[in-house]
């Protein structure tokens, strides 16, 4: 029963952070400007965060709506302000040689990185109706009904999204070598517009309350 639970919470996992969003722009940026550690730490904060959710929708979904609810303004406020930041970062990001964005690397560390996802995430109410959509889908009843079966069923869902960002990071690294720094330029403005629409959505949805 547990092997089932924890390949179920795998499945959950990947479908959270396989949609192309927010953060798989941000993953796919960051990859492409600085190298494979940078967009997969980006995906790590991603990852953490959606065992976190995952965690909460494992004990209880319905407290856990309950008690996001009432503060989905403010968190989609936050959120909106963090990815007009990144996004505006993106477009105004000059390509880097790989020497060059290995010494930037070691300059800024990748603790910025991770943080960054991790809060963005944290910070999307959405984040938690994806996964009462998902546990539904997968099997939520049998997993909430085992209780002892919860730290698996975390573990689960963090290992299923960070093999979606090593995936994603790997092969964006492997593509990487093949762009010109042209190329990456182009991407990077169009990333970052795509990024800073989504924190115009962010903000559409106050309208909605």
């Amino acid at each position: 029963m547990h092997l089932a639970h924890f390949c179920m919470a795998i499945l959950a996992g990947l479908a959270i952070a396989a949609p192309v969003g927010p953060i798989g722009f941000i993953c796919i940026k960051r990859t492409l400007d600085f190298g494979f550690a940078r967009g997969f730490v980006s995906g790590l904060g991603a990852a953490m965060a959606d065992g976190c959710y995952g965690l909460i929708a494992a004990v209880s979904m319905t407290s856990a709506l309950a008690i996001i609810s009432p503060h989905a303004n403010l968190m989609n406020i936050c959120a909106a302000i963090l990815l007009f930041k990144i996004g505006i970062d993106t477009f105004r990001t000059v390509p880097k040689e790989a020497s060059e964005a290995a010494i930037e690397n070691e300059k800024k560390g990748l603790l910025a990185a991770f943080f960054s996802t991790l809060f963005l995430t944290l910070l999307n109410p959405m984040t938690i109706l994806s996964f009462v959509a998902v546990f539904a889908a997968v099997g939520a009843k049998e997993m909430q009904a085992a209780k002892e079966s919860t730290l698996i069923v975390v573990l689960g869902v963090f290992l299923g999204s960070l093999l979606w960002w090593l995936f994603l990071c790997a092969l964006i690294s492997k593509a990487r070598e093949k762009l010109s720094k042209n190329s990456i330029g182009v991407i990077n403005r169009i990333s970052g517009l795509v990024v800073i629409c989504f924190g115009l959505v962010c903000l559409s949805k106050l309208a909605q309350h």
